[in-house]
């Protein structure tokens, strides 16, 4: 632009001055072009507050210098005609007025090119003003195109500043909320559901140690990484949100890093429906709450182990004080509310202080240990065993059937000390002493209860230590008398007291017999005969039953088969089978033995099993069962009719034969109720293909119903009361007594 200039007004320079002013020129585009190529070598980049300033001085600098280049020229010129004034000073303006556009972004610098050329300019206009009155018009409106400019200018540089600004603060904005997000491990991510486009921001990729290139930004890329276990829920959470037009979705999760370890996250969604109330865009932020789950997860830890501290016992883990009074109460309000029976035993070890006297502490906390361990294993699970302090423990028995069932406990917990307990190269001798107290008999309160077991095991110590002792005496008595026969049962097992009884059962039709019942008898060596129902409740306490069924099953089997053998026909050989029986994991192993060691056909053998027995464990007793009809033996409902059960168990199991109860029988035929009762057991088995006998039947009009109405199997009174082995084969021999 300056050389055009020169050579326009080339013809009114001299040529001394040509070369200043083209030295000016060249001096200042040498010193611009110079800088320019400065900054770029720095990065375009301005750090600090010195290099803004630095830089900001030289953009001053070279707009300054041009406009004092281009302003000067006009002091330079020889004779220039008025045109030629003009055409130079529209020039220099319009010169000013483009440096308006490209520098006014920096008020500043537009004045340092501005203020120069054009007061310079204005300066040379008046030093040539003359008489002309075109030029003198030509004054006012430069003066005014100066501050036209310089308003302008300004208005120019606000406009671009505030938008530079709003520009330069959005960025701002962008860059610390990046800041942000990166510090507080957040990352951000928006599905637009309808495009199916999912954007995840690099924070989110790098939460889970990978670069942004190496995950597309896809659905499938989150789904990849969500925990297998928390897909169905999360998904499952998210829809029912969607379908109750939640705003907010909030959850937590897991994502799997690249690692293969997992993070914890907290996700936030902002989810936005259409007028038709269809989500279509979700967006949201996922935070790595790793260390606080874990912390979460260690506090929780720590409260249990504060809670379990606070209720336990430090030595034996057993519940303390503290938990065995919540107990007694929680068993005490459910005791009233299902009107059941509970016990409280509380035990004390015989002269332990001497061995922590004698040997320290150390090795009494060792076998307390032993005894803890000993009492728990003759425990059941639903019981608490507590130790209250020292060698005090105590026992919350619930759900009691028979109150005798304590004293059962109890000498399991005597027995359970009976063996030494070894530490090192010590033997101790130990005993207890137990006090029993019954809810609600003894006492409705934990204090009472307590306190009256408390007083019953002093009780226990005073009548010589290693006993227990209720805190009723009658009960202590009963408690004593079933001690006494538990110990005669076993005894007179080995002794051969107990003996088979026989009772036959005969088609009254034909009167004939087909078949008997196994039924035990005690002779005792003081009291004489002892019936079933003075000591089979014992034995199913004490688990005496199992010994006994099988001295039962093993002798009858051996009678049945001799009498087979010697031509008789004595039928089938009914025998009951308790629970334990059925429960006992080598019964079939047993059974498949006695058979084959007593000769005796599985076709002769028939189990009886009432209800109440086989509800107590339904699937264990279709399986045990359905493996003793394998074998041949056929399997009878006793007392039929009398259990709290289920008809659908009759096409479960594999049963051959129905038992009519003697209760149903009793007050036939004038019973309408019964009447009905029998005829419609006679009824099913019919329907069902099943046997039928009727048990209990004392009286010919007994029998003429149940002949009458279809089942022709009696067993009772009428015919033959239990008889011994010897009257059963005379029986078989020579046959009953004619009855009609």
């Amino acid at each position: 632009m300056a050389l055009f200039v020169l050579f326009i007004v080339k013809d009114f320079i001299s040529t001394d001055n040509f070369y200043i002013i083209l030295f000016m020129h060249t001096a200042v585009f040498v010193y611009r072009v110079y800088y320019l190529l400065e900054y770029k070598k720095s990065g375009d980049t301005l750090n600090t507050k010195e290099a803004i300033e630095y830089w900001t001085y030289i953009f001053r600098t070279g707009p300054l210098l041009t406009g004092i280049a281009w302003g000067s020229m006009l002091f330079f010129l020889d004779n220039v005609p008025f045109t030629y004034d003009l055409f130079v000073l529209l020039i220099i303006t319009g010169i000013v007025s483009i440096g308006m556009s490209t520098l006014g972004t920096i008020f500043s610098v537009y004045l340092s090119l501005m203020l120069p050329s054009l007061m310079l300019s204005f300066l040379w206009l008046l030093m040539h003003l003359h008489d002309d009155p075109i030029f003198m018009i030509l004054v006012v409106p430069f003066v005014v195109l100066m501050i036209y400019l310089i308003v302008s200018a300004r208005r120019f540089a606000t406009n671009y500043r505030q938008s530079f600004l709003q520009e330069s603060r959005a960025n701002l904005l962008n860059e610390r909320m990046k800041l942000a997000l990166d510090g507080s491990n957040t990352a951000i991510s928006d599905w637009i559901i309808p495009l199916n486009e999912l954007y995840i921001s690099t924070s989110w990729k790098i939460l889970l140690g990978y670069s942004d290139e190496e995950l597309p930004n896809k659905l499938g890329t989150w789904l990849k990484q969500l925990h297998p276990d928390d897909r169905p829920i999360l998904l499952s959470a998210l829809r029912e949100d969607l379908k109750n037009k939640k705003e907010i979705f909030e959850t937590t999760y897991r994502l799997r890093r690249k690692d293969g370890s997992y993070i914890w996250v907290l996700g936030r969604t902002r989810i936005f429906y259409d007028k038709n109330g269809k989500p279509y865009r979700l967006i949201g932020t996922q935070t790595d709450i790793t260390k606080r789950k874990l912390l979460e997860e260690m506090l929780y830890e720590q409260k249990e182990s504060m809670a379990h501290l606070a209720h336990h016992d430090t030595l034996t883990q057993l519940p303390n004080r503290i938990l065995l009074h919540d107990r007694l109460n929680q068993a005490i309000q459910k005791a009233k509310r299902e009107k059941k029976k509970f016990a409280v035993l509380f035990l004390d070890l015989d002269h332990f202080k001497e061995i922590n006297d004698t040997l320290g502490h150390d090795i009494g906390d060792k076998v307390l240990k032993e005894v803890a361990t000993r009492f728990q294993s003759v425990m059941r699970e639903e019981d608490t065993l507590a130790r209250l302090g020292g060698d005090e423990f105590t026992i919350i028995m619930e759900n009691l059937q028979d109150e005798q069932d304590a004293s059962v406990l109890a000498q399991k917990l005597l027995h359970a000390l009976a063996e030494p307990v070894v530490e090192k190269e010590n033997t101790f001798y130990l005993s207890c002493s137990i006090g029993i107290s019954l809810y609600p008999a003894d006492g409705t309160s934990v204090q009472n209860l307590l306190k009256n077991a408390d007083a019953a095991m002093y009780k226990a110590k005073e009548e010589g230590r290693s006993n227990f002792q209720f805190y009723s005496s009658e009960m202590t008595t009963l408690a004593f008398e079933r001690v006494v026969m538990e110990a005669s049962m076993r005894a007179g097992l080995k002794n051969g007291e107990f003996e088979v009884y026989y009772q036959p059962q005969l088609n009254a039709k034909k009167q004939k017999v087909v078949g008997m019942e196994a039924l035990v008898r005690w002779n005792h060596p003081n009291t004489g005969l002892v019936f079933p129902s003075k000591f089979i409740p014992l034995a199913e306490s004490t688990g005496f039953i199992i010994e006994l069924d099988r001295y039962v099953i093993k002798t009858a089997m051996m009678q049945i088969s001799r009498w087979y053998k010697e031509g008789l026909s004595p039928g089938v050989l009914a025998l009951n089978l308790s629970s334990r029986q059925i429960r006992q994991q080598d019964s079939l192993e047993f059974l498949t033995i006695t058979l084959a060691e007593t000769e005796c056909k599985a076709e002769w053998v028939e189990f009886e099993v009432t209800e109440n027995e086989l509800m107590q464990n339904m699937q264990e007793a279709i399986v045990v069962l359905t493996k003793m009809s394998k074998l041949g033996i056929a399997i009878a409902i006793d007392d039929f009719g009398t259990g709290y059960s289920s008809l659908s168990y009759l096409k479960k199991l594999p049963i051959d034969k129905l038992k009519i109860d003697q209760s149903f029988v009793q007050d036939l035929p004038n019973d309408a109720e019964d009447a009905a009762i029998i005829r419609a057991i006679i009824a099913l088995a019919k329907a069902l293909h099943l046997d039928l006998i009727a048990e209990g039947v004392e009286r010919e009009e007994q029998k003429e119903f149940c002949v009458q109405n279809g089942c022709e199997n009696i067993q009772g009174f009428y015919y033959s009361k239990a008889i011994t082995k010897e009257k059963m084969q005379h029986i078989l021999q020579v046959g009953l007594p004619d009855k009609s």
